[in-house]
């Protein structure tokens, strides 16, 4: 069963959604420097918190498993904070590539698959 949810869209960039990275980020980096940091007129991660809360209590009344959640980089962060009850700090540290997905269970436990076969455990930190 396929089922969009509005509260899983990434976070909205702003004045800065369709300009390039180099434009507004000239340094490597998250965009968001803070858990609360937002572009102009934009939103911050702890601004998507009540929406993505929403969707994870929507997902713990799922009668069967597993259910499988897409979402892009941001947004995942804050599902992953959410659902694993990370701070702040924690979770904007994950790395989200895209060439991988994450495995969490019902006992917090959280895999990472790459797409070429390789699997990891734990999550994946920035350095």
């Amino acid at each position: 069963l396929l089922s969009l949810r509005p509260g899983l869209a990434e976070l909205a960039c702003g004045d800065w959604e369709g300009l390039p990275r180099y434009l507004v980020k000239p340094n490597p980096g998250l965009l968001r420097s803070s858990w609360t940091d937002k572009p102009p007129n934009g939103e911050s991660y702890q601004d998507a918190e009540p929406r993505v809360h929403s969707v994870i209590q929507e997902l713990r009344r799922v009668p069967y498993s597993p259910v499988l959640v897409v979402g892009h980089a941001g947004i995942n962060r804050v599902f992953l904070k959410l659902w694993l009850g990370l701070t702040s700090e924690e979770a904007i540290k994950i790395r989200c590539p895209h060439d991988a997905f994450f495995i969490l269970d019902e006992t917090g436990s959280v895999s990472t698959k790459w797409v070429n076969g390789e699997e990891s455990h734990g999550l994946l930190y920035e350095r």
